[in-house]
């Protein structure tokens, strides 16, 4: 059996699913980190050492292989936000190489399209799109408190699942 952790980054809410081979979330995490937690290259390493520790985590109790996925950058983004997201982005895939596992980039159009059969879909299709009993499972999770980003994460995690 394989295990597939997508992850959604963000400076303040990282989402991270894990699935198994029938798409059961076995690990479901929001990360936070907030501006008065320190500058960006502080609050990049937390980001990056708690998705490389939870994986570390599910690897320990499990002789399963993982797969893992992060979402790309959005080529619509610009300056500072543009630089400080690739700075993440490299911080999150060298934590997760250290331990010793691939990470895969998808396009965000293209989780957008896998999930929706839309490259230009909005988060709530994203959302609406998720399988009932996932949907009543998020439902329960505020906008504010990370649904977005776990929804996310949970199409990343699929379309590795399927591909």
């Amino acid at each position: 059996m394989t295990y597939y952790i997508g992850i959604d980054q963000s400076y303040t809410s990282t989402g991270l699913i894990g699935l198994d081979d029938n798409q059961h979330i076995i690990a479901q995490e929001v990360i936070s980190s907030l501006k008065c937690d320190g500058d960006y290259f502080t609050r990049a390493k937390v980001v990056s050492e708690s998705i490389a520790n939870k994986i570390n985590q599910i690897d320990q109790y499990t002789d399963h292989q993982i797969k893992v996925a992060c979402e790309g950058l959005a080529f619509s983004l610009r300056g500072h936000t543009l630089q400080n997201l690739a700075g993440l982005q490299f911080m999150i895939v060298n934590a997760i190489r250290e331990e010793g596992f691939d990470v895969k980039i998808l396009t965000p159009s293209t989780v957008k399209k896998n999930a929706t059969g839309s490259g230009k879909a909005t988060k709530q299709d994203m959302f609406d799109s998720l399988p009932e009993k996932i949907q009543k499972m998020f439902e329960t999770i505020p906008k504010s408190q990370g649904r977005e980003d776990l929804t996310d994460a949970f199409w990343i995690a699929n379309m590795i699942r399927t591909t």
